[in-house]
């Protein structure tokens, strides 16, 4: 009878027991924006797409300065890749999980996701409302312990909105008609307790709607969406 030595199989790292380690990783990510700007290029490139990408990845002066990832229309996180560049084990005591959160931090995270649910109730009425500056310690005069976020809406009535720890609304609406601007004004003080005050420089007109209420600023929100909407 023939004896064939068998060979120990290999042990990898796929097919190893698992355990669990306290490790610190240093992770890149990169993620996809959709950006609207208007950038000066080479008019030879108007009509080649990719030699326009691959141009204004070459210069990224003629555009770097002016880029605000909060200003994009979406980020694709879920088609992001992750690279895990370094890791370590790190010593639980003197290295730990994470710092815990202080009460006032909690409480400004908690402000800030009540901050977009606002912004989406209102996106509700004004289609074209997104985010431009997310939720910060204001800078407001007097209003330092507040937290403020702007939303901006584009239409023939653009403006943008200061949404006040969540449930506080100040309406701006600019470069207005004296006529369009008393008849928002009007509109808004029909609606509103506080109303509207308006403002000139040279020949155009500014609307400051608030401080609002919640339902108070759905209804100014829903006014002026039916004024961008064009008569059928």
């Amino acid at each position: 009878m023939a004896h064939y030595a068998a060979s120990r199989p290999e042990r990898t790292a796929s097919t190893g027991p698992l355990i669990t380690l306290p490790l610190r990783l240093t992770i890149t990510e990169e993620i996809s924006y959709s950006w609207r700007h208007n950038i000066a290029v080479p008019s030879v490139l108007s009509t080649d797409p990719a030699a326009l990408a691959a141009w204004l990845t070459q210069h990224e002066d003629a555009w770097a300065e002016e880029w605000d990832p909060s200003d994009a229309d979406t980020a694709e996180h879920d088609a992001c890749s992750r690279t895990v560049e370094a890791a370590e084990v790190r010593e639980p005591g003197t290295d730990p999980d994470r710092f815990p959160l202080t009460a006032q931090e909690y409480h400004h995270q908690a402000l800030d996701s009540a901050a977009y649910a606002a912004m989406f109730r209102l996106q509700g009425e004004l289609g074209t409302l997104r985010m431009t500056t997310a939720p910060h310690a204001s800078t407001r005069h007097g209003a330092e312990e507040d937290r403020d976020a702007v939303a901006s809406w584009e239409g023939p009535i653009r403006g943008d909105v200061t949404i006040i720890n969540a449930c506080r609304f100040l309406f701006h609406l600019d470069s207005l008609t004296e006529q369009t601007a008393d008849v928002i004004a009007a509109e808004a003080d029909e609606l509103c307790d506080q109303g509207a005050t308006v403002w000139q420089f040279d020949d155009v007109y500014f609307v400051q709607i608030g401080e609002l209420d919640s339902a108070e600023a759905v209804a100014v929100a829903h006014a002026l969406a039916q004024r961008n909407t064009p008569a059928l």
